[in-house]
């Protein structure tokens, strides 16, 4: 009976404990996520003038960031958006588009001062200054089930390539291999769709969607096949050339986001477990989607 009684003491403490420490991780995230970032008399002015700050976000992509039916903004770009918004004292307006080509459009006509989670390029850099790296994904290549692994862009040289139109891959490949058949599509799905009716031969999409989307929509008859290393996504805010000021400000705050507020935010949107991806592609063996498994 003494023994029973100190097994539920202990169970007693230690549930106490988790608490406690529960308590303490929850308050010490609002604290960081409340954080205000130093700003110079000049920036606060600066930013009383722009705010709110009218921004597009890839609608493709809704994993990342959408509108939902109620016109809130949501997603992992949401997230790291009500971060900088917290940290600043602003306030981003994200403004609805149709398609991935319209919100490109908005900003290169001025309609908008920042695009969200945007890969940098040279094309782009003709009008959009980038911010330091918001998140960082791998773009993979993703085939039918039965196509073998491929180790080497260049062995895609004479196949169907379909990507999404303007996309910063579009503007790789054809920069680079021009000896690939590329087909344009106006969304993600359309790609998809595309190679697992065999329509295209592959797709090269992020890592983290096309997981996503894959599972989502259920096209259990693809799977990824390689990886390009040299075409990881590296996502950042682009701002207007104009607004120099602008960009240097967001860097204060995306440079205050701490490497475990990144890890919750990605855990929050996509309950994955990563596997190390170095590690599964040596094996040399084509593999469907387990490189990232729902827990």
């Amino acid at each position: 009976m003494k023994g029973i009684g100190l097994k539920k003491r202990s169970i007693f403490l230690m549930v106490m404990l988790i608490g406690a420490i529960s308590a303490y991780i929850i308050r010490h995230m609002d604290i960081m996520t409340n954080l205000q970032v130093a700003l110079t008399q000049k920036e606060k002015n600066y930013l009383k003038a722009i705010i709110p700050i009218r921004m597009v976000v890839d609608p493709d992509w809704a994993l990342f960031g959408k509108l939902d039916e109620k016109g809130k903004f949501t997603g992992i770009a949401a997230d790291y958006s009500e971060i900088i918004e917290n940290r600043l004292g602003i306030q981003f307006e994200i403004i609805p588009t149709k398609n991935w080509c319209e919100w490109l459009a908005y900003s290169k006509e001025g309609k908008v001062t920042a695009v969200h989670f945007l890969n940098k390029t040279e094309e782009r850099e003709e009008w959009l200054d980038f911010t330091e790296t918001l998140f960082v994904d791998d773009n993979v290549i993703i085939g039918h089930y039965n196509t073998p692994y491929i180790d080497e862009v260049s062995l895609m040289e004479n196949k169907r390539v379909v990507l999404p139109k303007g996309t910063s891959i579009e503007e790789r490949m054809r920069r680079y291999y021009q000896n690939i058949n590329i087909t344009l599509t106006e969304t993600e799905a359309e790609a998809f769709e595309m190679v697992s009716k065999g329509e295209a031969d592959f797709t090269i999409r992020s890592m983290t969607v096309a997981a996503y989307n894959i599972r989502k929509e259920g096209w259990f008859d693809l799977k990824v096949i390689g990886r390009i290393p040299e075409y990881t996504n590296y996502l950042r805010i682009g701002i207007l050339k104009d607004e120099v000021m602008l960009k240097s400000i967001l860097d204060k705050a995306i440079l205050s986001i701490t490497e475990q507020e990144r890890v919750d935010i990605l855990n929050h949107h996509v309950p994955l477990r990563v596997e190390n991806m170095k590690k599964v592609l040596q094996r040399k063996k084509h593999f469907r989607m387990p490189i990232m498994s729902y827990q």
